[in-house]
């Protein structure tokens, strides 16, 4: 990897590890692409980053993305953030988790939002009233596990965009044309 791919890697990873530091981080809401009859994408809230950059999402388990995800686990990750001017787009494989120790701490946390995952209807349901909540929460995991990144740095003077991808246990990359 050159020394501006290297640089550029650094700035941009060291921005993703921030999301969980910072709940107000602009990576902090990021759009998640999965496909169905169309591409499909909606904003997200991430909810961790580990060192390995695999990404942690909330969501309820009746939702249309679940679906799309067990269908076809490749998805798309877009995150900008505007004072950096850095755009991060991640190709990656999700994975839909209901059970074990993750899933269970993350289902504490989530229980301190019960009616994000409680309605008796699912999401997207037309409804004729109010939402109405149920006890049980209808709520599951999704992580992202990136292959591949490319990020792109704005700047009036020239913009900067390299490639990344995961072989052989490191991320390698290159400069490309922005």
């Amino acid at each position: 990897m050159n020394n501006q791919a290297a640089t550029l890697w650094k700035k941009a990873t060291n921005e993703l590890l921030k999301v969980e530091l910072q709940t107000h981080h602009p990576f902090r809401y990021v759009a998640l692409n999965t496909h169905s009859d169309f591409p499909e994408c909606r904003w997200v809230v991430t909810r961790a980053i580990n060192d390995n950059y695999h990404f942690l999402f909330y969501t309820d388990s009746r939702a249309p993305k679940v679906r799309q995800i067990l269908e076809n686990e490749k998805v798309g990750i877009t995150c900008y953030h505007p004072e950096l001017k850095l755009q991060i787009r991640i190709k990656g494989l999700a994975q839909v988790i209901q059970s074990g120790p993750l899933f269970e701490q993350h289902l504490a946390v989530a229980k301190n939002h019960p009616t994000d995952y409680t309605s008796i209807h699912a999401p997207g349901t037309e409804l004729a009233g109010p939402a109405v909540h149920k006890e049980d929460l209808d709520f599951s995991l999704i992580c992202v596990m990136p292959i591949a990144f490319d990020v792109l740095l704005l700047n009036s003077g020239g913009h900067l965009r390299a490639q990344y991808k995961y072989a052989k246990d490191e991320w390698t990359g290159f400069l490309v044309t922005p």
